[in-house]
């Protein structure tokens, strides 16, 4: 019933990384329905998620670095997917080189970078500057944490295109990728300047 996609996908090796028994729980943890908040935080009962139009995208989902906090990752991951696009979620604990070699693998459009860690100033540029060495030019990036105002313009700098604060809407994520998907110059190696202006 519906289009047939692979939402999810299982963290490389992932059994040998956490043991069956918790691969299984990773199964079981994505299964939950996202839900949507409203400007005051509390759960907006009767929003609906916008539904993706066109092609289903193919969207990374990674956790950088030492940071074990994936909830919010968790959520942007069930948002996308419950909007029709295809999501990997590459599980806790990546680094820059394995992150890119999903991209790479999974042929993804869009990378989502998450740290609640205070890592981003680091780890973000470095899978940046990974994605253009591997020719990956076209994949459209954006982040998400706990991540100061004067942080984000170095990471502008370095093309992440979006950066989304706690709080941020899940549909201002999803307006996010279909306005940039439409973009020519919105990858990783495209010289333009241009970045979405965040609500939080």
């Amino acid at each position: 019933m519906g289009q047939k996609t692979r939402p999810y996908a299982l963290p490389l090796n992932a059994c040998d990384s956490f043991g069956s028994q918790s691969a299984l729980k990773f199964m079981q943890t994505i299964t939950f329905e996202v839900t949507l908040l409203d400007e005051r935080g509390f759960v907006d009962r009767e929003a609906t998620i916008p539904q993706c139009m066109g092609e289903p995208l193919r969207v990374v989902v990674a956790k950088p670095g030492l940071d074990g906090h994936d909830r919010g990752a968790k959520v942007v991951a069930r948002a996308l997917r419950d909007a029709g696009h295809e999501v990997i979620y590459t599980g806790l604990r990546r680094s820059a080189q394995q992150i890119v070699d999903t991209v790479r693998d999974e042929d993804a459009r869009f990378l989502g970078l998450s740290s609640l860690s205070g890592a981003h100033g680091h780890l973000f540029p470095k899978v940046c500057e990974l994605l253009r060495s591997e020719g990956l030019n076209d994949v459209i990036v954006f982040g998400g944490g706990i991540i100061p105002e004067d942080d984000r313009e170095a990471l502008y700098e370095c093309k992440i295109r979006a950066i989304f604060g706690p709080g941020t809407p899940t549909s201002e994520i999803l307006e996010f990728i279909q306005t940039s998907n439409g973009m020519d110059d919105a990858g990783i190696g495209q010289a333009s300047e241009w970045h979405w202006s965040p609500t939080a």
